[in-house]
């Protein structure tokens, strides 16, 4: 027969593992509706981007439109309005894509993850048939307790797997944003001079340099809070509150939106350093409660070990 021990490191495990798997499936689950809710903004986006490329084109034909615009004079800044509206189309169905490629390659690595856990359910069962077998054979009655202490030790390991993941995300989530604030930060700089003190080539070489940064570290912030907001829900934070999931698109938006002027350009990197200013913070609270959560529990695994150790050894 089995020693105690074994007996409750067999539980233990077999409880674990069964926590872990329904975090899984759970998660499984989350990411396929955001998968399927991405898909449908890819197709959205290529739709607008054949729209916006059918109003380049007729403007850059000849057809009605195109000689009612230069009869008055408009022609020139209409074509290059539809060109930006059409290069915006075209990050956003790219940004869109690639948000739908990155959760379907997480629904094919978490299912490919969660088949290492088929047999979970069969091994609790035995595992809970050795339990009972060791304390029907032994009688003893701190066998129960031992019992107790492996079911809760699993579930605590479990959700201490769950904080730390969540930790992980609330780091990256600030760091991701912290650079898109530095970012902005130096894009504004040099928005501010050449708005205010006549800028000129090379000033709007270096603006527009910057604001491609942003942009490309926007997109990276965006997808570290979604991961957060997951892994926020795993753990059942009260914490999950609706950060800004949606901050690239919505920052992209402000920085690109019919942007024909230099005072416009400032106003939407303004906008959009204050969102992010706004966001950053939010994030850089969540750490706190989060590394609370981690030493309580830390703490209530070292308090069922010393029990755990107190009993077995009054067994041998």
């Amino acid at each position: 027969m089995a020693s105690a021990d074994e007996v409750a490191a067999r539980l233990e495990d077999a409880l674990r593992r069964i926590a872990e798997r329904d975090r899984l499936r759970e998660r499984v689950a989350a990411v396929v509706a955001a998968r399927d809710e991405a898909r449908q903004a890819a197709d959205a986006s290529a739709e607008d981007l054949v729209a916006e490329q059918a109003d380049v084109t007729r403007l850059e034909t000849v057809s009605p439109s195109r000689i009612w615009a230069a009869l008055t004079l408009q022609r020139d800044s209409a074509l290059a309005r539809e060109r930006a509206e059409r290069d915006r189309a075209s990050y956003l169905a790219a940004e869109a894509h690639g948000r739908h490629a990155a959760l379907d390659a997480d629904v094919f690595r978490l299912n490919q993850q969660l088949s290492a856990y088929r047999e979970v359910d069969a091994e609790l069962e035995a595992a809970v048939v050795a339990k009972e077998e060791f304390l029907a054979a032994t009688g003893a009655r701190s066998g129960a307790e031992l019992a107790g202490i492996a079911e809760e030790r699993g579930a605590l390991a479990a959700h201490l797997e769950e904080l730390r993941e969540a930790a992980v995300a609330a780091v990256d989530a600030r760091r991701a944003l912290a650079d898109a604030e530095q970012l902005l930060g130096s894009a504004r700089s040099w928005s501010n001079w050449d708005t205010f003190m006549g800028g000129g080539l090379f000033t709007d070489m270096v603006k527009y340099d910057r604001v491609d940064e942003a942009t490309r570290a926007i997109g990276a912030a965006q997808r570290a809070l979604a991961t957060l907001q997951r892994e926020l829900a795993d753990i059942g934070s009260q914490a999950a509150l609706k950060l800004e999931a949606s901050l690239g698109e919505k920052v992209f938006d402000t920085l690109f939106d019919n942007i024909f002027s230099d005072f416009a350009m400032r106003s939407r990197i303004v906008d959009s350093h204050d969102t992010v200013r706004h966001v950053l913070p939010r994030v850089a609270a969540l750490l706190k409660p989060i590394d609370e959560e981690i030493s309580s529990v830390d703490a209530r695994l070292a308090e069922l070990e010393a029990r755990r150790t107190t009993i077995l050894g009054e067994l041998l």
